[in-house]
């Protein structure tokens, strides 16, 4: 998945993403919010999942908030809901065309 780790509450309400956004995402993270990636191409939400209960699902996310990442990891659907067991998270950069 391509696109920018966020802060789902405030996306959903009110549109909140980008480096504008990039504390009070940081502060609701820390304050126990499960993040979640906004698929650039799609505009779809996959929220964040850990394996076991207690466990932190925002690990290694909290540091790349705000910015293009690529995901990779396992997607899992229910109930409409959408959401990924990540297994690794780096920045991303579109390849340049015409050179």
């Amino acid at each position: 998945i391509i696109g920018e780790i966020v802060d789902p509450a405030c996306w959903i309400v009110n549109g909140a993403k980008g480096e504008s956004h990039k504390e009070c995402a940081i502060a609701c993270a820390k304050a126990g919010q499960t993040l979640a990636i906004l698929e650039k191409k799609t505009g779809k939400l996959f929220y964040s999942l850990s394996d076991k209960p207690g466990e932190d699902s925002n690990k290694g996310l909290v540091d790349y908030i705000a910015q293009t990442v690529l995901v990779k990891g396992k997607v899992f659907t229910r109930g409409g809901a959408v959401g990924i067991k990540v297994t690794s998270v780096e920045p991303y950069t579109a390849p340049k065309t015409g050179e």
